[in-house]
């Protein structure tokens, strides 16, 4: 009769039972292994948020300005007197407070005043990343085409050969049903083809447009 024995595992101080035999201390170990993965990976989590809140809480610090002797004397918005100063306006040089941003874009922080700037940017920022998919979608899908035409052709000879009661390889027609299939074949490659031709068409398009006209095309 196998023995049961308690065993305390070192790293993630948890306490198993298991049976006293090889299979036991297989399935011990993997228990072992999933929960310090799990720790491990826990603390890496909890890590990385904070350093994430450390530099949020960092980023909404209020502003200060350094005296030569040392000190320090507080900064307050421009616009609201009453409240500490958090942020400099990167278009204008704006301090203000947090009631009076107007977009915020990584480390770029732009007040109330400027949020046409703001959004300017922001729809240059989306047409620049439009543009850069554009280009290697291209020859994607001009690759994809190609692929694609010599695809269909070696599949649909295959299924007419395969499903042909008289192999085309051995008469000189094609039958009724057989035409049929061929013809639905082609409509297919042909309807790719142009949706395939449309991509490349929109994408060269994309190519060449200016990146401040396509600022107002995609919003």
């Amino acid at each position: 009769m196998a023995k049961w024995r308690n065993i305390l595992a070192g790293s993630g101080g948890m306490l198993g039972l298991f049976v006293g035999n090889d299979r036991g201390i297989v399935k011990s170990s993997v228990v072992v292994k999933i929960h310090q993965m799990i720790v491990v990976k826990g603390f890496l989590h909890y890590n990385q948020y904070m350093k994430e809140k450390s530099a949020a809480a960092n980023k909404r610090r209020p502003l200060v300005l350094k005296i030569k002797d040392g000190t320090t004397k507080p900064i307050y918005c421009d616009d609201h007197p009453e409240g500490r100063a958090t942020f400099r306006c990167l278009k204008c040089g704006h301090l203000f407070c947090e009631a009076c941003v107007g977009g915020e874009d990584g480390d770029k922080t732009y007040c109330i005043n400027c949020k046409g700037f703001y959004e300017q940017d922001e729809k240059r920022r989306q047409a620049q990343e439009k543009k850069a998919v554009a280009a290697p979608s291209l020859k994607k899908a001009e690759l994809t085409l190609a692929a694609l035409g010599v695809g269909v052709s070696l599949a649909l000879g295959y299924y007419v050969y395969e499903n042909s009661k008289d192999p085309v390889i051995n008469r000189g027609g094609l039958s009724v049903e057989e035409t049929e299939m061929v013809q639905d074949a082609n409509r297919l490659v042909s309807e790719t083809d142009r949706l395939v031709r449309e991509g490349i068409i929109e994408s060269e398009r994309l190519l060449a447009t200016p990146v401040e006209s396509l600022g107002d095309e995609y919003e």
